[in-house]
C-alpha cells in the first residue's frame, strides 16, 4: 500500500501529492502499512515543538523487528508482526522520517501529546484480546516505551480515538494534562460508544458519557475551538452521526 503527502496552498481548491512510501514502508522491513484513522498531530510543548506526527500501522517481517535494518536470521514463511510507529517531520512536512516500531499486535493506533511534550499511542489490539495497547515516547516519536495492554481500556478490537482536550494549553496549565478517548466499550462486541476522560496525562480514566448505546464502528473525538468537543461515529456501516457537546455539559472528575 502506497503513502502520499498532499499539500494545498489555496484552501483546498487544488492539491499536490508526493509519495513517501519509501520512508513509510520500505519493502525489506515491512510487507504493508497504512496511516491509521483519526488524526495526526503537531507537537506544541517540549524540545520537539512544531514536529508533525502521523501514526502508522505496519506488518513487519519477523527478521527485521528493530525497524532499522533487516535482521540476519532466516524469516519463517509468512512470519510477521503487527507494530505501530509514526512518521515525523521537523520542516512542516517537506521531508519525513520513520520512527522505531513498537509493540506486538499494535494495530490501528491513535496519538496525543502529553503535558510535558511526551507522546502517547493508544492502539487497537490486533489479537482482539479485549483491551487497548499503550506506548509512550519521550523523544517525539523516534523511540517508544511499550506499556503493553491496559485493562482500563475495554475494547473489542475496533478503531477508537485518543485526543488532547486542550491542545494549545501551555505545559504548566492543568488543562494540558486532560485527554479524551472515544471507543466501543465492550470486550467482545462493537457496541456502547463511550467517551472517557483523563486529567493526569492518561494515567487514570473515567467514563464521561455513552454517546451510542447500540452498535457502532469507528469513532473520532476532537476538541473544538470554543471549548466544546465534537464526536463523529459510524453506525453499522450505514450511517455517520455527529454530536457537538458544549463545554458546560462535560462533567469533570
Amino acid at each position: 500500500m502506497g503513502s502520499a503527502v498532499g499539500i494545498s496552498e489555496d484552501s483546498g481548491r487544488s492539491w499536490e501529492f508526493r509519495s513517501v512510501t519509501a520512508v513509510a514502508a520500505p519493502p525489506e522491513l515491512i510487507r504493508t502499512a497504512f496511516p491509521t484513522s483519526g488524526a495526526g498531530i503537531m507537537l506544541r510543548r517540549g524540545p520537539h515543538a512544531g514536529r508533525l506526527l502521523q501514526p502508522y500501522c505496519g506488518w513487519f517481517h519477523a527478521d527485521g523487528r528493530d525497524g532499522d535494518a533487516p535482521g540476519t536470521g532466516e524469516r519463517p514463511a509468512g512470519g510477521e508482526v503487527v507494530r505501530s510507529y509514526v512518521l515525523f517531520s521537523d520542516d512542516r512536512g517537506e521531508s519525513w522520517q520513520r520512527g522505531a516500531p513498537v509493540g506486538e499486535d499494535m494495530d490501528e493506533t491513535t496519538i496525543a501529546e502529553l503535558s510535558d511534550g511526551r507522546v502517547m499511542l493508544n492502539s487497537r489490539d490486533h489479537a482482539r484480546g479485549g483491551h487497548r495497547r499503550i506506548a509512550v515516547s519521550a523523544d517525539g516519536g523516534q523511540s517508544w516505551e511499550d506499556r503493553g495492554g491496559d485493562d482500563q481500556f475495554v475494547d473489542p478490537g475496533n478503531n477508537a480515538q485518543l485526543a488532547s482536550r486542550w491542545p494549545d494549553a501551555p505545559a504548566a496549565d492543568p488543562r494540558a494534562r486532560e485527554l479524551l478517548f472515544s471507543n466501543a466499550h465492550d470486550r467482545f462486541a462493537r457496541i456502547r460508544g463511550t467517551l472517557s476522560a483523563s486529567h493526569d496525562d492518561g494515567e487514570t480514566w473515567h467514563e464521561v458519557l455513552v454517546f451510542e448505546p447500540g452498535p457502532l464502528d469507528y469513532s473520532v473525538v476532537q476538541a473544538l475551538d470554543d471549548g466544546a468537543i465534537g464526536l463523529l461515529w459510524e453506525v453499522e456501516a450505514r450511517e455517520i452521526r455527529f454530536a457537538r457537546i458544549p463545554a458546560e455539559q462535560l462533567p469533570r472528575a
